[in-house]
């Protein structure tokens, strides 16, 4: 019902997975550069 809650709800889960994302990137190539 309410489509403008729906688009913030949207971009927030969408915004927070980019920035897990990179976040694992980040660890990942940090792991990986002390071994």
């Amino acid at each position: 019902m309410n489509q403008e809650f729906n688009i913030q709800a949207q971009l927030t889960y969408t915004l927070a997975i980019i920035v897990l994302s990179a976040i694992g990137i980040f660890i990942a190539s940090k792991v990986t550069n002390i071994f």
